[in-house]
């Protein structure tokens, strides 16, 4: 399904069938590309770093579980304590995971072990972390990404809301907007052939500030050091224990960076968007998005059609609004004159 190329009675159509549709956890995402590696950082209220250590001491986790201070393995989760959440709080980190069931599972049992021992997430942050040897030195390929990031960020964030239909209080503090970086010079990147150009643009006065923004790519370069993890961390994404929405979060970015090195972008339509946006960087304005921009990132995105219903879904919060509530939606997306 081509999702740009629908009429308004189709959108129509399919908002109802989106509004039924119930998200399902899935055995695998079908990421086309084995080498795909992905992390996630779980914060959470409801369990200090105190309660979490009892809860391993006395073996009440299904899978291993090491203090991130002593872990001896890395291929375990491993827990931490949270400042940055309104209160203090805790974070569980998963080990490096691909698309195998395995993985999936696992990442399942923790967000339920979680939630049977009294975590919640309301408030807190869920960061994704993708291994950046996906893009690697593929220069054009990094400038369409962040150009991407650019052009669609209204999108992505109520996307990364998640459940909610709205950010976290903390969104400005550590997961700000990109828009207004000067990026009119992105094209030196490939001029230079190094990542080091605009990640100084990305600076305030010189200084590191990617723990502030949306997508932080400043842990790619060990010229900064202290976060050198060659990752590309996502940190819009509300706080969630719900592995259906963590798994959907997952697949879209995933997904992005999939489509981002396949060579089949549209290139000049990117740029063209890019070049002729509308620069916003109050995130509080960010819910006001064209619904045709949504649909063509589902389609530059996604080809599954199940991909771009549940992005779709999650987007636009159809969760099982009532008759009333979903017209006025509709109304509002599509912007119908009554």
């Amino acid at each position: 399904m081509k999702l740009n190329k629908l009429d308004i009675s189709s959108v129509i159509e399919l908002f109802h069938y989106l509004n039924n549709l119930e998200l399902e956890y899935r055995d695998m995402i079908n990421v086309n590309n084995k080498n795909m590696t992905f992390g996630v950082e779980l914060e959470f209220l409801g369990l200090l770093y105190d309660d979490v250590l009892d809860l391993v001491l006395n073996n009440k986790f299904t899978l291993p579980i090491e203090d991130a201070m002593k872990i001896s393995n890395k291929n375990v989760y491993a827990y931490t304590t949270e400042s940055t959440t309104d209160v203090n709080g805790c974070e569980i980190t998963t080990p490096i995971l691909k698309d195998k069931k395995r993985d999936w599972k696992n990442l399942q049992i923790m967000c339920n072990d979680l939630t049977k021992y009294g975590a919640y997430a309301k408030g807190c942050a869920t960061h994704m972390h993708f291994g950046a040897h996906i893009i690697g030195t593929k220069y054009d390929s990094w400038i369409n990404l962040i150009k991407i990031w650019i052009t669609y960020e209204k999108i992505l964030y109520n996307f990364y809301y998640g459940e909610d239909n709205a950010p976290r209080k903390s969104i400005n503090t550590y997961a700000r907007s990109i828009n207004d970086i000067r990026f009119n010079e992105i094209d030196r990147i490939k001029r230079d052939n190094h990542l080091l150009s605009v990640l100084k643009l990305m600076c305030s006065n010189g200084i590191y500030i990617g723990k502030q923004l949306g997508i932080n790519i400043f842990r790619v370069s060990e010229e900064y050091g202290i976060e050198y993890k060659n990752t590309i961390e996502v940190r819009v994404p509300n706080g969630t224990l719900d592995e259906k929405v963590i798994q959907n979060n997952i697949n879209l970015f995933s997904k992005l960076l999939t489509s981002v090195i396949s060579g089949k972008l549209d290139v000049d339509y990117l740029n063209d968007k890019f070049n002729n946006r509308e620069v916003v960087c109050d995130i509080n304005l960010f819910n006001d998005f064209d619904y045709e921009d949504a649909m063509y990132l589902g389609d530059m995105v996604f080809v599954s059609d199940i991909d771009k219903f549940y992005y779709l879904k999650q987007l636009y919060k159809l969760y099982d609004l009532s008759e009333e509530e979903l017209d006025k939606k509709i109304v509002k997306v599509l912007k119908i004159n009554n």
